[in-house]
């Protein structure tokens, strides 16, 4: 399952709560609020079949911009927000022009 920022995420969590996923509706941010890259050489991008099938490995992935959700403890864990990522839930999309952030304790697992 892949979902973006708010409205997105909470348009599938019912489907994720399904597979024991919380999705967190709303925009998961880095502070300088540039785009990401998730990569395995900076730890936030992790070893699995997807990244390391013969002929097609993948050293990383950039993003744009997202949402956070939490997983169940049976997950295999693709990638991992670092732990200055701010998550900000606002009432509606609109609101993220002036956003009140929500601190979340980000869990590695």
């Amino acid at each position: 399952m892949v979902t973006d920022h708010m409205p997105c995420g909470g348009s599938v969590n019912s489907l994720a709560k399904s597979f024991g996923f919380n999705i967190i509706n709303g925009f998961a941010i880095r502070p300088d609020r540039k785009p990401e890259i998730f990569s395995l050489k900076q730890g936030n991008l992790c070893e699995s079949v997807i990244t390391k099938t013969p002929g097609a490995e993948v050293d990383s992935i950039p993003i744009w911009g997202g949402t956070a959700l939490v997983p169940p403890t049976s997950a295999k864990i693709l990638s991992r927000l670092s732990a200055d990522y701010t998550i900000y839930s606002p009432l509606k999309v609109d609101d993220m022009d002036s956003p009140q952030p929500t601190r979340f304790l980000i869990l590695q697992v």
